[in-house]
């Protein structure tokens, strides 16, 4: 300990300890920048993502063909409001299956979004 206080007096005396001070401080500030640089970059990058999901819109398709489940349009509206009529109804799945031309995985898919609704109505 005592070596290094003999050292920081001589290096004061001599001028050199500022200097080293500031040569330290120096590189720090560049390192600092580079990672500022760095950050600004990803920061523009992840802005551009954002922009591109704020521009996404339902007509958008994933590939050429538009395969892949359809957004909810007006078609798909009508059928949905078809279902809710015959649910309500209390008509059997498969009478609702077969009248409507739907899947069972299609049936409690919109059985799911309509107890989803209905517990927001409540």
């Amino acid at each position: 300990m005592k070596d290094i206080e003999k050292e920081l007096k001589e290096q004061v005396a001599r001028g050199d300890f500022w200097e080293d001070a500031y040569n330290v401080e120096r590189q720090r500030y560049q390192k600092l920048n580079i990672e500022i640089e760095h950050l600004r970059e990803e920061n523009k990058t992840l802005q551009m993502q954002v922009n591109d999901w704020k521009n996404y819109s339902p007509e958008h398709k994933h590939n050429e063909r538009g395969a892949g489940r359809k957004w909810h349009d007006s078609k798909w509206q009508r059928k949905y409001e078809s279902f809710c009529e015959m649910y309500e109804a209390q008509r059997t799945i498969s009478d609702v299956t077969s009248s409507m031309g739907i899947s069972r995985a299609t049936y409690y898919r919109y059985k799911k979004i309509y107890d989803n609704n209905d517990t927001e109505k409540n």
